[in-house]
Formats: C-alpha cells, sequence, structure tokens
C-alpha cells in the first residue's frame, strides 16, 4: 500500500507532466526550429511524435451512417464492416438444452421481481 508521501509524489509528477506538456504545445514552434525534435529546457526535454493517422469525416454534413451509405452505393462493401454475433433468442427458442451444451451455451433462468396486489 502506497503512503501518503508517495500519492502526493505521484501527484505532483502528473501535474508537473501536464505543465510541461502544456508549456510545449503553447511553445512549439520556439522550441522546434527546423526538423529539430525534441528540445531541451533546464527542467525537461520536450519531444513530438506523430502517433497513427485517424480517419475522421470531412465535416459535420458527413456522419458516419452517411459514409456507411455513400460506401454501399458506390459498391464499396469491402469497406464495410458486418458484425456477427448469435442470435441469442433463435438459440433459445430453437435449440434443445442437449444441442445448446453442444455450442458451448445453457439457458439459465432468471430471478424477476414481482408483486401481488393486496
Amino acid at each position: 500500500m502506497k503512503t501518503t508521501t508517495e500519492i502526493q509524489a505521484e501527484h505532483v509528477a502528473a501535474a508537473f507532466a501536464l505543465a510541461a506538456e502544456k508549456y510545449a504545445e503553447d511553445h512549439r514552434y520556439e522550441l522546434f526550429v527546423g526538423k529539430v525534435k525534441s528540445a531541451e529546457t533546464a527542467l525537461a526535454v520536450f519531444g513530438f511524435r506523430l502517433g497513427q493517422p485517424t480517419l475522421k469525416t470531412l465535416s459535420k454534413a458527413w456522419t458516419w451512417e452517411r459514409v456507411l451509405e455513400a460506401l454501399i452505393e458506390r459498391g464499396l462493401k469491402r469497406f464495410v464492416r458486418t458484425k456477427q454475433e448469435p442470435d441469442k433468442e433463435a438459440l433459445k427458442q430453437h435449440m434443445s438444452a442437449e444441442e445448446l451444451a453442444g455450442v458451448g451455451c445453457r439457458i439459465e433462468p432468471k430471478d424477476r421481481a414481482t408483486e401481488d396486489a393486496a
């Protein structure tokens, strides 16, 4: 278990890291002149790395639903993911206990609250 001092030190370190990150973002063009990948100050070494590219819609007019429709309309179904999952209702209705066990399932009764009018 961590001591109070250790916890406080972690909080101070986290606050310092956050302040250093904000400083680097605010002073990016002063710290990183030209093709410099990192910069050092009296308190820290700063650097920026390219993260994984993120796919975004072009504008607020383009929703992911609209993107999906455009892909399908253009015959680009190879870029459309189809989620497959078990149909639990069909399994419960059409398979015996033995058949369910064969595919790794079982039916378990669920307790439900009831109320009787007096």
